[in-house]
């Protein structure tokens, strides 16, 4: 990509090298901090080279660009010196606002992946100028590459689209907005790992196999604690009636749920086997003997039997061994919602005063899923309001802070409704996508922003068209490259035996393709309708 661009080897050498020494410094730092590689982290190394070689591109352009015009290695250098401290700053942000999750294993990567990129700015700034001041200059067909490419033929179309079809590019922006809205709250969040794994792969089918011959491998564990005070309350015949019903009643309303083990129901079945009805006996004898057997065949080895009552008679536990029967999988979310909800809807049949402790892998899953939406969340959040407020302070403009976030807000609705529509689950690695984007995403805008904004203060020209042209003539060709990069350097992660790290190079790659897009088409087509506003909104005011 590197080379198609500027057919010069410089331009291939130089940002590898600057990476690689990047990831080295990066696994060291790790390595000092006590970080071990995760199954979230592992990409580290794969965001750093992806993410700080776009360092080295707008230095290169700088130094193609500059050459031509006669201007020297650091005085090019110089010039996009700004842009490159901004754009690491924001990417460091979007990084770093995962430490606002709940899971360490995402705030390891956010730290991590943000001290590689910090290694790769700060190269990028003394490393490469160093080296480009060493080497012979340019040729001939080094510049006219530049020129006159095939990057600045697309750049000529994007000006000629966005003169043209202005007002297009508004409306799909807003259509954007609102299949956002539409969107937002419906996507489904998986914490099964082995949802993942190959279907064909001897050990899936070897545990989906035990799964449904033992009715789940996850068992759901209901604990029921005696009221405070009270003595032997469950070796009491009416109370522990009412336990048996109320798991006979979860039982029948839930399909998700195979089979159940509890003191009750044991105690039913051996009423069964004694009288021929499948009852709790009013003896409160003949619970106490049960109960001592259960206690007696727990100290032999029996572990499960040992947890479903105390030998104090005050704490019962029922184990559901469960299956989905809609998905025909063990372990997901939303079969784990129903048994809750099914549990929760029955509670009023239990002995009052009674208190219910709801644990075992699946209620875990599924409050781990909801931690993952907050961790999400609240990346993004952060991520929005730290990004705004650094372009706040570069651009020390509200107006040009805002149109900074169109691109961004673009890049990450439009992955919520393209993971809508493909059914793409939220999962420990693919949550992060958002905050990454941003981060990433804002520097397109950055870059766009503040030439447009030197322009604006160096030239005589108002016209806002003619600015903008101008502005995506300049700007346009490292942005598409820079996006081509990464996103040729994300999709590597296609080739990864686990799905979410695939998805998540899908993810942000179509994250990052339309956050460039809405920078060269959006931002401008946003920039012009506004400006047209306020010159109607003037003629107005003095006609």
């Amino acid at each position: 990509m590197y080379y198609l661009s500027f057919r010069a080897k410089r331009s291939v050498l130089l940002p590898f090298s600057m990476s690689a020494m990047g990831i080295i410094w990066t696994f060291g730092t790790m390595r000092l901090l006590g970080y071990s590689l995760t199954i979230v982290n592992i990409i580290t190394p794969a965001m750093v080279l992806n993410l700080g070689s776009s360092y080295a591109i707008h230095v290169i352009s700088e130094y193609f660009a500059g050459h031509e015009i006669g201007r020297g290695v650091i005085a090019s250098t110089r010039k996009i010196l700004r842009t490159i401290l901004f754009a690491c700053l924001t990417t460091v942000i979007g990084f770093l606002s995962l430490l606002t999750s709940k899971t360490g294993a995402l705030k390891e990567f956010g730290i991590s992946v943000a001290i590689g990129i910090t290694y790769c700015a700060i190269l990028a700034a003394t490393y490469l100028p160093a080296v480009l001041s060493l080497v012979r200059k340019p040729k001939v067909h080094h510049i006219k590459t530049y020129r006159r490419g095939y990057l600045a033929s697309i750049v000529n179309g994007i000006n000629v689209l966005v003169g043209r079809y202005w007002m297009v590019f508004v409306v799909l922006w807003f259509i954007i907005i609102a299949g956002f809205g539409l969107t937002r709250d419906k996507i489904s969040v998986n914490t099964n790992y082995m949802s993942y794994l190959p279907k064909r792969d001897p050990f899936t089918i070897s545990s989906r196999h035990f799964a449904r011959t033992m009715s789940g491998n996850t068992p759901y564990y209901i604990t029921i604690d005696a009221p405070s005070g009270a003595t032997s309350f469950f070796l009491e015949p009416g109370n522990l009636a009412q336990v048996y019903a109320f798991e006979e009643k979860v039982k029948k309303e839930n399909n998700d749920i195979r089979q159940s083990l509890s003191f009750a129901s044991y105690v039913a079945f051996a009423n069964e086997v004694y009288s021929n009805e499948r009852s709790i006996p009013s003896s409160k004898g003949l619970l106490n003997l049960l109960s001592r057997m259960v206690l007696l065949l727990s100290k032999q080895g029996k572990q499960d039997l040992e947890s479903v009552i105390s030998s104090d008679g005050n704490t019962l536990t029922i184990i559901l061994q469960n299956y989905d029967s809609i998905e025909g999988e063990f372990g997901t979310i939303g079969s784990a919602e129903r048994i809750e909800d099914t549990i929760l809807d029955n509670l009023q049949l239990l002995p009052g005063g009674t208190i219910v402790t709801l644990d075992g892998e699946p209620h875990r899953a599924l409050h781990f899923s909801n931690a993952l939406l907050h961790d999400q969340q609240m990346s993004i959040y952060f991520s929005f309001i730290f990004v705004f407020l650094v372009v706040l302070i570069a651009f020390r403009s509200f107006s040009l802070s805002c149109y900074a976030l169109i691109p961004v807000l673009t890049g990450v609705m439009a992955n919520y409704v393209i993971m809508f529509a493909l059914n793409i689950p939220f999962d420990l690695i693919t949550v992060s996508f958002g905050a990454v984007s941003v981060g990433v995403g804002i520097d397109y805008a950055i870059h766009f922003l503040l030439r447009y904004r030197n322009k604006i203060d160096k030239t005589q020209k108002q016209d806002t068209a003619i600015l903008l042209k101008e502005t995506i003539s300049e700007t346009g060709r490292p942005i598409i490259l820079t996006t081509l990069s990464i996103v040729a350097g994300m999709l590597m992660f296609l080739f990864a035996s686990y799905a979410p790290v695939r998805i998540f190079g899908i993810l942000m790659s179509t994250a990052l393709l339309n956050c460039m897009l809405a920078t060269l088409f959006i931002m401008p087509s946003m920039i012009r309708a506004v400006s047209i506003l306020k010159e109607r909104g003037l003629r107005r005011r003095f006609s």
